[in-house]
C-alpha cells in the first residue's frame, strides 16, 4: 500500500499578486512569492533551460550543479521565509527534513511553472537534489527533468496531476 503524500499546498489570495497562502498538516501561514520580481532568481531561471538540455551555464559564471542548487535553495527559502510564523515554519521543515512520505506540492497556476523538482534544503546538501530526488510528488508535469534524474527519483505516484 503506498505512503500517504505529505500535501504542501499554496493557494493564492485574493488580496495582491504574490499573495499566498502555504498550508500543510493543520498549520497554515501567509506567503509572499513574486520570482519575476527577484533579478538573480529571474536571471537563473532563464539560464536554467541550456543547462536542463545538459549544456553550460550560458553566462559561465556557475557549473550547472550549482544552478541547479542555487534555484532549488531560493525555492525551499521562498517556502520557508524568515518572516513565516517560527512554530509553523519549524514544523515544516522538521516534516520535510526527517519525513520518508512522498511531498505533493498543490500549486496555483502562478506558481506552476517553476521548477519544484529542484527544491533544495540548503542545511543537506548531500547532492543537488537531496529532497526533491527522493520524495517529491508534485501535482506539475515533471517530464522536463525526468533525464536528469530518472534511476534516482523513487516518487510513489506513477503520474504527477493537477489538484485543485
Amino acid at each position: 500500500m503506498p505512503e500517504k503524500p505529505l500535501q504542501v499546498r499554496i493557494e493564492a489570495t485574493d488580496q495582491h499578486p504574490g499573495q499566498f497562502t502555504l498550508s500543510f498538516n493543520s498549520s497554515q501561514y501567509p506567503l509572499t512569492l513574486n520570482p519575476d520580481a527577484n533579478v538573480t532568481f529571474s536571471d537563473w531561471l532563464r539560464r536554467l533551460q541550456p543547462v536542463l538540455a545538459g549544456q553550460d551555464d550560458p553566462s559561465g559564471e556557475l557549473a550547472p550543479q550549482a544552478l541547479l542548487r542555487n534555484v532549488g535553495t531560493w525555492l525551499w527559502q521562498a517556502l520557508l521565509p524568515d518572516g513565516a510564523p517560527v512554530q509553523e515554519r519549524d514544523e515544516l521543515v522538521q516534516v520535510l527534513r526527517t519525513g520518508h512520505t512522498p511531498l505533493l506540492l498543490v500549486l496555483p497556476d502562478a506558481l506552476a511553472g517553476l521548477p519544484w523538482e529542484l527544491l533544495c534544503d540548503p542545511h543537506l546538501l548531500r547532492g543537488v537534489f537531496s529532497l526533491a530526488a527522493v520524495r517529491l510528488c508534485a501535482s506539475i508535469p515533471l517530464i522536463h527533468l525526468r533525464h536528469l534524474f530518472h534511476s534516482r527519483c523513487v516518487c510513489s505516484c506513477s503520474s504527477p496531476r493537477r489538484q485543485g
